[in-house]
């Protein structure tokens, strides 16, 4: 998936419902893509009373598992536009789908039913439990889609990130500092929690004079430094990280330092730190 997962959306052009087998822009004419129902929670139970999704469910899987791609995305839209289930229904099938590709690795799942899933209409709307004003939907299709995606770029994060410790720690330091997306960063950051004692050592050895320029490097410099009781580093972190970073840095530290340690690194910090990251330290640490 060329490292990423792709977000194009090629929709097939037949639809499968049953037995027959027709054109997806007829089924389009006859149904329309329609909009989204107002729903209340109560009714919306109700009318999933009796209806089997799982079946439906299943095959869905199975048609992922063995690659038949464009029977897949003709599936999906025949399940969309069924019309002998009702639009909860007819979501909830989707999103119990989406759910069962979390155990698959992304390479198995084709790009175009990721993009199909992240822009999935959801058909049925109800009212936000806070400002009723408001709809939102039942089933969210779309935000389970991208947390399947944040999870697939957390693990592939996860495995470069532990080979870059065991071959070039500093290639994970350079790699968390030019990448922007959260997942990635959480990938590097769970591989440290796999590394040998040596592998942070180097890690943190190397990323504390680049910290001190470098202030995003904060949570990588400073966990890795905790993990290893690496006091210099870990206060270079502080002293010179920003923002949340180091409010996450700190509150890791008061639980898993000695008290003398954390005295030491709050003693150490007080008088060179920024403002900001003195009264956080002050707060977290005594």
């Amino acid at each position: 998936m060329d490292g990423r997962i792709a977000k194009r959306l090629l929709l097939a052009g037949v639809v499968v419902t049953g037995l027959a087998t027709i054109p997806c822009s007829l089924f389009a004419r006859q149904a329309g893509p329609s909009p989204a129902t107002p729903w209340d929670r109560t009714s919306a139970a109700r009318a999933l009373t009796g209806v089997d999704i799982e079946p439906v469910v299943d095959q869905l899987h199975q048609l992922t598992v063995t690659g038949a791609d464009s029977l897949l995305m003709e599936s999906l839209e025949s399940v969309r536009l069924r019309p002998d289930w009702p639009e909860p229904a007819r979501d909830l099938a989707i999103l119990q789908y989406t759910r069962t590709l979390s155990m698959l690795p992304a390479d198995s799942v084709p790009p175009t039913v990721v993009a199909y899933l992240r822009a999935y209409p959801t058909m049925t709307l109800v009212p936000h439990e806070d400002h009723p004003q408001g709809q939102v939907p039942l089933f969210n299709v779309r935000a389970a889609a991208a947390g399947l995606e944040h999870q697939w770029l957390r693990e592939e994060a996860l495995l470069e990130g532990q080979a870059l410790l065991r071959s070039n720690p500093r290639g994970l330091a350079d790699a968390f500092t030019i990448e922007d997306e959260p997942a990635v960063h959480a990938g590097y950051l769970q591989a440290l929690e796999q590394a040998t004692r040596q592998e942070l050592m180097s890690l943190s050895a190397d990323t504390r004079s680049r910290v001190r320029t470098t202030p995003r490097l904060t949570p990588l410099a400073g966990r890795a430094a905790l993990l290893v009781q690496d006091l210099p580093t870990l206060e270079a972190a502080v002293l010179h990280g920003e923002g949340d970073a180091v409010h996450r840095l700190l509150r890791d530290a008061a639980s898993m330092l000695s008290r003398d340690d954390r005295l030491g690194l709050l003693e150490n910090t007080l008088g060179s730190a920024h403002r900001d990251n003195a009264s956080l330290a002050i707060a977290t640490l005594y």
